[in-house]
């Protein structure tokens, strides 16, 4: 069984939306690289032969196994899942811009602020940054995208780009 820097690592998103979380929270593991038909992932413990029969079952592919850390996993983990969350906010706040042309605001409609998607992501994005003790959140637009990165550890980690 061979060793994975998952640092260095550029996670195949097919195989994070293929694994589902709890089975990454479940092992402690991280699906990072998709073939046709074999799913490759490391885990902290790559002789747990539950893990790798429950990933098997789940995906219904081969499972590739290397081994990584405990906390490397769960950093990317929370990396990789929760960008998921952010990125069905922003849809949804972006669908919400482009049906509604002009945006105005009722007394009454202030308790739906809160249920809003705009709200939601925010609220994930500072959520996320205190379960990874991000010191800074970075939103960075750019021409045709926008970067979410957060600072952990005194280095800047990309967390997901919307776009």
């Amino acid at each position: 069984i061979k060793k994975v820097d998952l640092n260095g690592i550029n996670f195949d998103k097919k195989a994070i939306k293929i694994v589902p979380q709890n089975l990454c929270d479940k092992y402690n593991l991280i699906a990072f690289g998709f073939e046709e038909d074999k799913i490759t992932v490391a885990l902290s413990d790559p002789l747990n032969i539950f893990a790798i029969d429950d990933i098997s079952i789940s995906t219904g592919l081969d499972v590739k196994v290397f081994i990584a850390p405990k906390n490397d996993i769960k950093k990317f983990v929370q990396i990789n899942y929760s960008s998921e969350e952010v990125s069905k906010a922003a849809e949804e706040l972006l669908k919400e811009a482009l049906e509604s042309k002009s945006i105005t605001l009722d007394v009454e409609e202030l308790d739906d602020v809160k249920n809003a998607p705009v709200v939601k992501m925010i609220e994930q994005l500072f959520r996320n940054s205190v379960e990874m003790r991000a010191s800074d959140i970075h939103i960075e637009p750019y021409e045709k995208e926008i970067r979410i990165r957060y600072r952990i550890d005194g280095e800047l980690t990309t967390i997901n780009t919307l776009g």
